[in-house]
């Protein structure tokens, strides 16, 4: 059997193992959102200008190509009128 003595002793030890943990763990929580901080005061505001930059110029290719395939429709529908209007000349 433990004594008194050895079993508060151990408890001691082990309640400083887990303050020295939770100070580690404190220690990087801070090193985390001091990271966290300095990201996105200096370094995320470009990122947001770049992104912004990319997407008007997607934009601008969708609106591209949205419009280029309306004279292809344009065309292909003319030619086939025009060649409807061949098809009733000759039958008259």
């Amino acid at each position: 059997m433990r004594s008194y003595e050895s079993a508060i002793l151990t408890e001691m030890q082990t309640l400083v193992d887990n303050i020295n943990k939770v100070d580690n763990s404190t220690a990087r929580n801070l090193i985390l959102q001091a990271a966290i901080q300095n990201i996105n005061e200096n370094e995320l505001a470009p990122w947001i200008d770049e992104l912004r930059a990319v997407e008007k110029k997607m934009q601008f290719v969708y609106t591209f190509f949205g419009t280029s395939k309306y004279p292809g429709n344009n065309e292909n529908k003319n030619i086939n009128d025009n060649s409807g209007d061949k098809d009733l000349l000759k039958q008259k």
